[in-house]
């Protein structure tokens, strides 16, 4: 009979350890933050795109990238518009 009891405390802890787990796992996923996100202003050099990126940094409100060059506007949507330095931007939406 002791050995009866051991195994019913061991699966009862085992089950109020799941649930304390999933229940951790069930909050941290709840605070997700949700995101829109766009391309910047074209700038002429890549230090001034730099300088501006890290200046709009402000996380978690808005997370900036690193600058990258492109032979075209990447906010045109057929790909027109002047070569340039753009960096990619992510902003709270809730």
């Amino acid at each position: 009979m002791t050995a009866s009891r051991r195994r019913t405390t061991a699966l009862a802890v085992s089950v109020a350890g799941l649930f304390a787990l999933t229940g951790g796992i069930a909050d941290a996923t709840a605070s997700y933050l949700t995101y829109r996100g766009e391309y910047s202003v074209q700038f002429s050099t890549e230090a001034s795109c730099a300088a501006s990126s890290a200046a709009r940094n402000d996380p978690p409100d808005v997370l900036t990238y690193t600058c990258s060059y492109y032979a075209s506007d990447p906010r045109s949507p057929n790909g027109n518009g002047g070569a340039g330095w753009y960096y990619y931007y992510r902003y709270e939406i809730d």
